[in-house]
């Protein structure tokens, strides 16, 4: 490729690899490891607001969403199938739509070419949520399964405009209730973390491999988001933190913790209760 490779390494401390190739064409996009907002502050309100079709046929995902717009001035409209997404892109028109790549019967390639044929749809903004690693010049954009609130926004940034204050408010039509915790943890969540320390976690402190931390923390995050719990989703950014760092003493460190974490929560309802 015409290219060149050098490394510098201090003992004790680490390496810096450095790759060159002077001839390859650059991409237009940025990856989405590069895409760190400015504004620290993730306000989806500081988008005008807009309407967005989420199409994803897992119900977790969906969920998943409307924890990260809720409350907010944006009307999500939310599908499961590809067929269900063109009859309610032709109903509403939306700004932008964030669409499942892989599902069951049409596919988001296929679904995304159908909605571009509605009038008035044929440049709408669309998103991929995909787990492939491999972008799609068909789609305006795209975020990585499993994606956080931060990847999500930045994305979400290159697409809708600033909000003025005078911009009418929109409104969210949720998949299903939302559960708010300002207290003790919800039962079902607790569950659910129990099951992942029976599962997930004895792997996770024997091997430390990172892809799979950042894939546990992740997981922490989705949870925390659709039950609303806040110590779980401060735990789970600490995480994602230290292996998207390479951290691997402070990763040790806080996968080490989780047991105690989720025993603690548990101590926590009981009081409460």
């Amino acid at each position: 490729m015409g290219g060149a490779i050098s490394v510098t390494s201090t003992p004790g401390k680490g390496s810096v690899f450095s790759l060159r190739f002077p001839d390859i064409i650059i991409s237009a996009r940025l990856p989405s490891s590069a895409k760190i907002s400015a504004d620290r502050e993730m306000n989806f309100n500081q988008f005008r607001p807009a309407t967005i079709l989420v199409v994803d046929d897992n119900d977790a995902n969906r969920q998943y969403v409307a924890g990260i717009f809720a409350g907010n001035h944006h009307r999500l409209i939310f599908c499961s199938t590809g067929e269900e997404a063109i009859v309610k892109a032709r109903e509403m028109i939306p700004d932008i739509v964030l669409l499942d790549v892989r599902m069951p019967g049409m596919d988001g390639r296929q679904t995304l070419a159908e909605i571009r044929k509605i009038p008035g749809m044929e440049l709408v903004p669309a998103i991929a949520v995909t787990a492939s690693i491999q972008q799609d010049d068909y789609f305006s954009g795209y975020v990585r399964k499993p994606f956080s609130r931060r990847e999500l926004f930045d994305e979400l940034a290159e697409f809708l405009p600033r909000h003025f204050p005078s911009d009418p408010p929109a409104f969210m039509e949720a998949p299903g209730p939302a559960v708010r915790t300002n207290g003790a943890i919800p039962p079902e969540l607790l569950a659910q973390l129990r099951q992942l320390l029976r599962d997930s976690w004895p792997g996770l402190c024997s091997t430390m491999a990172v892809n799979k931390t950042k894939t546990f923390a992740r997981e922490l995050e989705i949870l925390a988001e659709q039950w609303h719990y806040d110590p779980l989703r401060a735990y789970a950014g600490k995480l994602l933190h230290d292996a998207e760092t390479y951290s691997v003493a402070d990763m040790e460190k806080h996968l080490g913790e989780f047991a105690a974490l989720v025993e603690q929560f548990a101590q926590d309802k009981e009081k409460i209760v």
